[in-house]
């Protein structure tokens, strides 16, 4: 069905007609989730991110629970900068489909530029759904960048004590850390597992303060894999494939605790 919409937008627009043709200006006259899709396709291959969120909108107040409609509403809310509402919406997405690949790399994406902790705990969790596609193994690239990456610049000292959210990367313990074992070359500290294990061990220690969705969603999981001694399992497992095989084997369902 979509790709007949797609096909029928494609003919209206190379014969000249415009997009009200089929009604994409007019969303109060669209009944259905494949068209607003369709539509709000249309309107984002021409650059008009504003148009393709009313559309996404307008979608959403006759269908609801449309996984597209949502996902396209969060897209294009970080593609028009408000990466505020589009962690919303994406945090709400991966509550109900906690084991959809594409939403925790969307998620980690907001974040790879401006909260190290953040980003790796999302792309993490893209990476153990599903480590053999491409974007498992291009979020291990990111993954690897980000556990290499010194902190982009000094922020003043804050009241640690009055933190009561995930804010390890405002006062900087695990970015501060990973930088000066980053800067060890020769230890055998470099390799993938130490450097997880690293992280997982702040989390641990930094667990008292698991308030918001990245305490209570992802970082239990990491928590439990450092606690039982997994990490090099863990390590293994989203980076080597050997012979089309893993050395390590694990099952992950973010679904459950």
């Amino acid at each position: 069905m979509t790709f007949i919409l797609y096909m029928f937008l494609g003919f209206q627009f190379l014969n000249g007609q415009n997009d009200s043709s089929m009604n994409c200006n007019k969303p109060s006259e669209i009944n259905q989730k494949q068209v607003f899709v369709a539509c709000i396709d249309f309107k984002k291959d021409r650059l008009n991110f504003r148009e393709a969120l009313v559309l996404a909108q307008q979608g959403m107040r006759k269908f609801p629970y449309s996984y597209h409609l949502r996902l396209n509403k969060a897209l294009l809310l970080e593609s028009l900068g408000n990466s505020r509402a589009a962690e919303k919406e994406l945090i709400g997405l991966i509550y109900l489909y906690p084991n959809r690949q594409e939403l925790h790399n969307y998620l980690g994406r907001i974040f790879y530029e401006t909260n190290k902790s953040k980003a790796l705990l999302a792309l993490l969790s893209s990476i153990a759904l599903d480590p053999d596609n491409e974007i498992g193994q291009e979020n291990l690239i990111f993954v690897k960048r980000l556990l290499d990456r010194n902190p982009l610049r000094e922020k003043p000292s804050v009241n640690r004590s009055s933190l009561t959210s995930f804010q390890i990367d405002d006062f900087e313990i695990i970015n501060q850390r990973l930088s000066r074992l980053s800067k060890n070359k020769t230890t055998a500290a470099s390799k993938l597992e130490d450097r997880l294990g690293l992280f997982f061990e702040t989390l641990n220690n930094y667990k008292h303060r698991k308030e918001g969705f990245f305490w209570e969603f992802y970082a239990p999981h990491y928590i439990n894999i450092y606690k039982k001694n997994l990490t090099k399992d863990f390590a293994n497992y989203i980076s080597e494939n050997q012979n089309g095989k893993r050395s390590a084997q694990m099952k992950f369902d973010f679904g459950t605790k």
